[in-house]
């Protein structure tokens, strides 16, 4: 069982889908919550999450054509998950499963 992130990538940096990420789209699906509760796919290779520094992570496109199967973030326009992080400053707005953040 993989104990991060780190632990989920291919030695190109690819994310390897795991059963915890499919095991909450499917939940979505069978009890009918896919309009309730909004599903964004990230790119599936960490990039740095800001300029100013070296960290590493989950990142969105900067348009649908930019990654196959994956597409910007529709609520708050966030560039990274860190973004979204930030939004929520110290307060949790949402919990992570494996690579999926729901809010």
């Amino acid at each position: 069982m993989a104990r991060s992130a780190i632990d989920e990538t291919s030695d190109t940096g690819a994310f390897k889908r795991t059963a915890s990420t499919f095991r909450v789209l499917h939940t979505l699906k069978i009890k009918g919550l896919e309009k309730a509760i909004a599903f964004t796919s990230v790119k599936p290779i960490w990039e740095r999450t800001k300029e100013s520094d070296k960290h590493m992570g989950w990142v969105f496109p900067a348009s649908e054509t930019e990654e196959a199967g994956a597409e910007p973030d529709p609520l708050n326009g966030a560039r990274s998950i860190r973004e979204l992080y930030e939004l929520c400053k110290y307060k949790l707005c949402w919990k992570v499963y494996g690579s999926c953040v729901v809010g």
